[in-house]
């Protein structure tokens, strides 16, 4: 064991991104390394308004473009615009909550299993199975058979 306890490993200079002691990202959200524009998830709990790019629906993922938001595709591009999932329908050009991580989202008719990871599905849909292609997010957790937590992770390029 080496002198003091530590560790056999060493980690390099280059690869010590933040200062010891400093909170991962000093605090505040990473910068979003595909569309740095792009907003990131809101504080835990706290919803967003944005406005909507086309017709949306309720409950269904959506990533910001430009600054409006519309279903991801299952472009990798896409996998790190996700800002949340959409509280109520809306029109084109109207404004829709985005619920963001750490925030519950209720609809009595989703059949979730619950304690299992909600993912990333076709067009902004939620699904509990795992994509095959594209990308892989986890985007919630099943609180119930109707209720997710909110937690968008980082994405997987398949």
């Amino acid at each position: 064991m080496p002198e003091g306890g530590g560790t056999f490993f060493r980690m390099p200079d280059f690869l010590q991104i933040w200062p010891k002691g400093t909170p991962l990202g000093g605090g505040q959200p990473a910068p979003n390394p595909v569309y740095p524009q792009a907003p990131t998830s809101t504080p835990r709990g706290e919803a967003r308004t944005h406005t909507a790019a086309h017709p949306l629906s309720g409950h269904r993922l959506v990533a910001v473009h430009g600054n409006r938001v519309r279903y991801p595709s299952r472009a990798a591009c896409d996998a790190y615009t996700v800002v949340g999932i959409t509280t109520h329908a809306a029109e084109q050009g109207a404004e829709v909550e985005v619920a963001g991580t750490g925030e519950i989202v209720t609809e009595p008719s989703w059949n979730l299993v619950p304690d299992q990871p909600v993912y990333a599905g076709e067009s902004g849909r939620l699904t509990q199975t795992p994509p095959t292609s594209g990308w892989l997010r986890i985007v919630g957790v099943a609180q119930s058979t109707i209720s997710l937590v909110v937690s968008l992770q980082v994405p997987i390029h398949l």
